[in-house]
Protein backbone atom coordinates (compact mmCIF):
# COMPACT_ATOMS: atom_id res chain seq x y z
CA UNK A 1 0.00 0.00 0.00
CA UNK A 2 3.01 2.38 0.55
CA UNK A 3 2.42 5.62 2.57
CA UNK A 4 -1.08 7.84 2.66
CA UNK A 5 -0.83 10.66 4.20
CA UNK A 6 -4.24 12.42 5.33
CA UNK A 7 -4.63 15.58 6.66
CA UNK A 8 -1.30 16.14 8.19
CA UNK A 9 -1.21 18.80 10.29
CA UNK A 10 1.42 20.21 12.74
CA UNK A 11 1.44 22.47 15.74
CA UNK A 12 4.80 23.14 17.73
CA UNK A 13 3.62 25.32 20.68
CA UNK A 14 0.86 27.77 19.60
CA UNK A 15 2.73 27.76 16.24
CA UNK A 16 0.85 26.22 13.43
CA UNK A 17 3.90 25.04 10.61
CA UNK A 18 1.81 22.21 8.59
CA UNK A 19 -1.79 22.49 7.44
CA UNK A 20 -3.65 19.63 6.07
CA UNK A 21 -1.16 17.72 4.19
CA UNK A 22 -2.34 15.20 1.91
CA UNK A 23 -0.67 12.90 -0.05
CA UNK A 24 -0.16 9.69 -1.34
CA UNK A 25 3.40 7.10 -2.60
CA UNK A 26 2.58 3.43 -4.32
CA UNK A 27 5.08 1.15 -3.54
CA UNK A 28 8.13 1.48 -6.15
CA UNK A 29 6.67 5.07 -6.99
CA UNK A 30 9.09 8.12 -6.20
CA UNK A 31 7.15 11.26 -5.22
CA UNK A 32 8.96 14.70 -4.83
CA UNK A 33 8.27 17.11 -2.10
CA UNK A 34 9.59 21.44 -3.35
CA UNK A 35 9.82 24.27 -1.63
CA UNK A 36 12.28 27.12 -0.78
CA UNK A 37 14.28 26.28 2.69
CA UNK A 38 12.01 26.83 5.49
CA UNK A 39 8.72 26.10 3.67
CA UNK A 40 8.08 22.87 6.01
CA UNK A 41 9.61 20.12 3.63
CA UNK A 42 11.51 18.40 6.74
CA UNK A 43 9.01 18.43 8.84
CA UNK A 44 6.83 16.28 6.81
CA UNK A 45 9.64 13.53 7.16
CA UNK A 46 10.13 14.00 10.84
CA UNK A 47 6.23 13.55 11.45
CA UNK A 48 6.25 10.38 9.31
CA UNK A 49 9.39 9.03 11.35
CA UNK A 50 7.49 10.59 14.67
CA UNK A 51 9.97 12.49 15.58
CA UNK A 52 8.89 15.92 16.50
CA UNK A 53 9.55 18.28 19.42
CA UNK A 54 8.16 17.52 22.82
CA UNK A 55 5.60 20.48 22.39
CA UNK A 56 4.20 19.46 19.09
CA UNK A 57 0.78 18.73 18.30
CA UNK A 58 0.34 16.04 15.15
CA UNK A 59 -3.18 15.70 13.64
CA UNK A 60 -4.16 13.79 10.90
CA UNK A 61 -3.37 10.15 9.82
CA UNK A 62 -0.27 8.37 8.34
CA UNK A 63 -0.51 4.86 7.18
CA UNK A 64 2.69 3.04 6.23
CA UNK A 65 1.07 -0.58 4.56
CA UNK A 66 -1.74 -1.20 6.81
CA UNK A 67 0.18 0.16 9.97
CA UNK A 68 -1.40 3.55 10.92
CA UNK A 69 1.78 5.28 12.28
CA UNK A 70 0.04 8.12 14.19
CA UNK A 71 -1.57 5.87 16.85
CA UNK A 72 1.89 3.69 17.67
CA UNK A 73 4.14 4.11 20.59
CA UNK A 74 7.42 4.97 21.11
CA UNK A 75 8.90 1.70 21.43
CA UNK A 76 6.92 0.59 18.53
CA UNK A 77 8.08 3.31 15.94
CA UNK A 78 11.74 2.59 17.20
CA UNK A 79 10.76 -0.75 15.31
CA UNK A 80 9.81 0.90 11.93
CA UNK A 81 12.58 3.81 11.73
CA UNK A 82 15.18 2.07 10.29
CA UNK A 83 13.37 -0.80 9.64
CA UNK A 84 10.63 0.05 7.25
CA UNK A 85 11.65 3.53 6.75
CA UNK A 86 15.56 4.41 5.64
CA UNK A 87 15.97 7.79 5.82
CA UNK A 88 18.83 9.57 4.01
CA UNK A 89 19.63 13.02 5.71
CA UNK A 90 20.75 15.93 4.07
CA UNK A 91 24.37 16.26 5.63
CA UNK A 92 25.28 12.66 5.04
CA UNK A 93 27.97 13.19 7.83
CA UNK A 94 25.49 14.36 10.45
CA UNK A 95 24.29 10.37 10.39
CA UNK A 96 28.08 8.74 10.38
CA UNK A 97 29.83 7.93 12.97
CA UNK A 98 33.68 9.42 12.74
CA UNK A 99 35.14 6.45 14.89
CA UNK A 100 34.24 3.49 12.96
CA UNK A 101 34.48 2.32 9.81
CA UNK A 102 31.26 3.01 7.36
CA UNK A 103 31.30 -0.63 6.54
CA UNK A 104 31.35 -1.60 10.67
CA UNK A 105 28.52 0.87 10.76
CA UNK A 106 26.47 -0.51 7.92
CA UNK A 107 26.36 -4.00 9.25
CA UNK A 108 25.30 -2.62 13.13
CA UNK A 109 22.31 -1.65 11.01
CA UNK A 110 21.63 -4.25 9.69
CA UNK A 111 22.28 -6.00 12.73
CA UNK A 112 19.59 -4.20 14.90
CA UNK A 113 17.08 -5.05 12.18
CA UNK A 114 17.43 -8.14 10.52
CA UNK A 115 18.46 -11.47 13.15
CA UNK A 116 21.75 -12.57 11.27
CA UNK A 117 25.21 -13.36 12.81
CA UNK A 118 28.35 -10.93 12.50
CA UNK A 119 29.72 -12.41 9.41
CA UNK A 120 26.43 -12.28 7.86
CA UNK A 121 26.08 -8.54 8.59
CA UNK A 122 29.27 -8.08 6.84
CA UNK A 123 28.59 -9.64 3.91
CA UNK A 124 25.31 -7.71 3.83
CA UNK A 125 27.14 -4.44 4.72
CA UNK A 126 29.68 -5.27 1.76
CA UNK A 127 26.71 -5.65 -0.92
CA UNK A 128 25.28 -2.48 -0.11
CA UNK A 129 28.24 -1.08 -0.69
CA UNK A 130 28.47 -2.32 -4.11
CA UNK A 131 24.94 -1.43 -4.49
CA UNK A 132 25.53 1.90 -3.96
CA UNK A 133 28.48 1.81 -6.53
CA UNK A 134 31.39 1.90 -4.47
CA UNK A 135 34.40 -0.57 -3.90
CA UNK A 136 34.30 -3.28 -1.67
CA UNK A 137 37.42 -2.51 -0.03
CA UNK A 138 35.36 0.78 1.13
CA UNK A 139 33.86 -1.28 3.94
CA UNK A 140 37.17 0.04 6.13
CA UNK A 141 36.89 2.90 5.10
CA UNK A 142 36.06 5.76 7.35
CA UNK A 143 33.71 8.79 6.93
CA UNK A 144 36.48 11.38 6.68
CA UNK A 145 38.32 9.03 4.24
CA UNK A 146 35.39 9.59 1.90
CA UNK A 147 34.70 12.74 -0.51
CA UNK A 148 30.98 14.09 0.04
CA UNK A 149 29.04 12.28 -2.59
CA UNK A 150 31.20 8.92 -1.48
CA UNK A 151 29.59 9.91 2.11
CA UNK A 152 26.38 10.38 0.43
CA UNK A 153 26.67 6.88 -1.22
CA UNK A 154 27.32 5.43 2.13
CA UNK A 155 24.05 7.04 4.17
CA UNK A 156 22.37 5.76 1.63
CA UNK A 157 23.49 2.20 1.79
CA UNK A 158 22.91 2.47 5.64
CA UNK A 159 19.14 2.83 4.59
CA UNK A 160 18.81 0.56 3.16
CA UNK A 161 20.27 -1.91 6.33
CA UNK A 162 16.55 -2.32 6.92
CA UNK A 163 15.24 -3.72 3.80
CA UNK A 164 12.63 -0.47 4.13
CA UNK A 165 9.02 0.19 2.17
CA UNK A 166 9.49 3.58 2.42
CA UNK A 167 12.80 5.73 1.99
CA UNK A 168 12.84 9.11 2.92
CA UNK A 169 15.98 11.30 1.24
CA UNK A 170 16.10 15.10 2.37
CA UNK A 171 17.84 17.27 0.00
CA UNK A 172 20.26 14.56 -1.24
CA UNK A 173 21.72 16.48 -3.40
CA UNK A 174 22.73 19.20 -1.27
CA UNK A 175 27.11 20.29 -2.19
CA UNK A 176 26.79 17.70 -5.04
CA UNK A 177 28.19 18.81 -8.74
CA UNK A 178 26.25 18.15 -11.61
CA UNK A 179 27.79 15.02 -12.47
CA UNK A 180 27.00 13.58 -9.04
CA UNK A 181 23.48 14.62 -8.71
CA UNK A 182 23.24 12.59 -12.12
CA UNK A 183 24.78 9.29 -10.77
CA UNK A 184 22.84 9.84 -7.65
CA UNK A 185 19.46 9.88 -9.23
CA UNK A 186 20.36 7.09 -10.93
CA UNK A 187 21.34 5.40 -8.11
CA UNK A 188 17.59 5.76 -6.34
CA UNK A 189 16.00 5.13 -9.25
CA UNK A 190 17.70 1.47 -9.67
CA UNK A 191 17.65 1.01 -6.25
CA UNK A 192 14.26 1.77 -5.52
CA UNK A 193 13.19 -0.50 -8.84
CA UNK A 194 15.06 -2.98 -7.07
CA UNK A 195 13.59 -3.71 -3.79
CA UNK A 196 9.56 -2.10 -4.66
CA UNK A 197 10.24 0.46 -1.88
CA UNK A 198 8.43 4.18 -2.29
CA UNK A 199 10.57 7.06 -2.31
CA UNK A 200 9.52 10.65 -0.63
CA UNK A 201 12.46 13.15 -2.47
CA UNK A 202 12.44 15.96 -0.61
CA UNK A 203 14.26 19.07 -2.26
CA UNK A 204 14.58 22.12 -4.07
CA UNK A 205 16.60 21.13 -6.80
CA UNK A 206 13.73 21.32 -9.62
CA UNK A 207 15.89 19.32 -11.59
CA UNK A 208 16.90 16.18 -9.24
CA UNK A 209 12.95 15.86 -8.75
CA UNK A 210 12.54 15.85 -13.06
CA UNK A 211 14.95 13.14 -13.17
CA UNK A 212 13.68 10.87 -10.49
CA UNK A 213 10.11 11.59 -10.05
CA UNK A 214 6.53 11.02 -11.63
CA UNK A 215 4.75 12.86 -9.03
CA UNK A 216 5.57 15.75 -6.74
CA UNK A 217 4.05 18.51 -4.77
CA UNK A 218 5.12 22.34 -3.89
CA UNK A 219 4.97 23.21 -0.65
CA UNK A 220 5.28 26.97 0.60
CA UNK A 221 4.91 28.00 4.42
CA UNK A 222 3.73 24.31 5.70
CA UNK A 223 0.78 24.30 3.09
CA UNK A 224 0.50 22.10 -0.47
CA UNK A 225 -0.18 24.84 -3.18
CA UNK A 226 0.29 22.27 -5.98
CA UNK A 227 0.30 18.70 -6.76
CA UNK A 228 0.63 16.80 -10.13
CA UNK A 229 2.56 15.17 -12.41
CA UNK A 230 6.36 16.55 -12.51
CA UNK A 231 6.34 16.98 -15.61
CA UNK A 232 2.81 19.26 -15.53
CA UNK A 233 4.36 21.04 -12.66
CA UNK A 234 7.17 22.26 -14.15
CA UNK A 235 6.40 22.81 -17.35
CA UNK A 236 2.67 24.02 -17.05
CA UNK A 237 2.75 25.37 -13.15
CA UNK A 238 -0.34 26.54 -12.23
CA UNK A 239 -0.16 28.61 -9.10
CA UNK A 240 1.79 31.51 -8.67
CA UNK A 241 4.16 30.20 -6.62
CA UNK A 242 5.56 27.23 -8.40
CA UNK A 243 5.36 29.45 -11.68
CA UNK A 244 7.71 32.06 -9.51
CA UNK A 245 9.62 28.81 -7.72
CA UNK A 246 10.31 27.79 -11.82
CA UNK A 247 11.45 31.11 -12.75
CA UNK A 248 14.18 31.42 -9.77
CA UNK A 249 16.18 28.51 -11.01
CA UNK A 250 15.31 28.02 -15.12
CA UNK A 251 19.01 29.01 -16.28
CA UNK A 252 16.86 31.12 -18.49
CA UNK A 253 15.07 32.69 -15.70
CA UNK A 254 16.88 33.56 -12.33
CA UNK A 255 14.00 35.64 -11.35
CA UNK A 256 14.18 36.05 -7.55
CA UNK A 257 11.22 35.76 -5.79
CA UNK A 258 10.53 38.92 -4.54
CA UNK A 259 9.79 39.57 -0.91
CA UNK A 260 10.62 36.73 1.78
CA UNK A 261 8.27 33.99 3.06
CA UNK A 262 6.01 34.72 6.16
CA UNK A 263 7.10 33.62 9.62
CA UNK A 264 4.75 30.69 11.04
CA UNK A 265 3.91 33.27 13.82
CA UNK A 266 2.21 36.07 11.54
CA UNK A 267 0.80 33.62 8.96
CA UNK A 268 -1.86 35.67 6.82
CA UNK A 269 -5.62 35.29 6.20
CA UNK A 270 -6.55 32.49 3.43
CA UNK A 271 -3.94 32.19 0.83
CA UNK A 272 -0.35 32.09 2.65
CA UNK A 273 1.61 33.64 -0.50
CA UNK A 274 -0.54 36.60 -1.13
CA UNK A 275 2.41 39.10 0.35
CA UNK A 276 4.68 37.63 -2.69
CA UNK A 277 1.80 37.11 -5.43
CA UNK A 278 2.16 39.97 -8.20
CA UNK A 279 -1.66 38.91 -8.79
CA UNK A 280 -2.93 38.97 -5.17
CA UNK A 281 -6.70 40.20 -4.77
CA UNK A 282 -8.80 40.29 -1.75
CA UNK A 283 -10.10 37.37 -2.69
CA UNK A 284 -7.11 35.80 -1.46
CA UNK A 285 -7.85 36.68 1.99
CA UNK A 286 -10.45 34.11 1.76
CA UNK A 287 -9.17 30.23 2.55
CA UNK A 288 -8.27 28.47 -0.90
CA UNK A 289 -8.93 24.67 -1.25
CA UNK A 290 -6.68 22.79 -3.31
CA UNK A 291 -9.14 22.64 -6.53
CA UNK A 292 -7.81 20.82 -9.52
CA UNK A 293 -4.41 20.11 -8.40
CA UNK A 294 -3.94 24.08 -7.81
CA UNK A 295 -4.72 26.14 -4.17
CA UNK A 296 -5.24 29.47 -6.25
CA UNK A 297 -8.70 30.95 -7.22
CA UNK A 298 -6.95 31.84 -11.00
CA UNK A 299 -6.10 28.58 -11.76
Amino acid sequence: MGLIVENLSVRIGATSILKEIDFTIAPGERFAILGESGAGKTLIAMSILRLLPRDSVLEGRIYLGNDELTTRSEPEMERVRGRRIGMVFEQPWSSLNPVFSCGSQIAHAVRLHHRVTPRAARERATDLIERVGLPRDRYSAYPRQMSGGMQQRIAIALALAGSPELIIADEPGTALDPARLDRISHLFERITAEIGAALLLITHQLALARSLCANGAVLYAGEIVEMAAIPELLDRPRHPYTQALRAAIIPEGFRPIPGTAPEFSSLPHGCRFQLRCPFAVAHCEQPQQLMNGSRCWRS
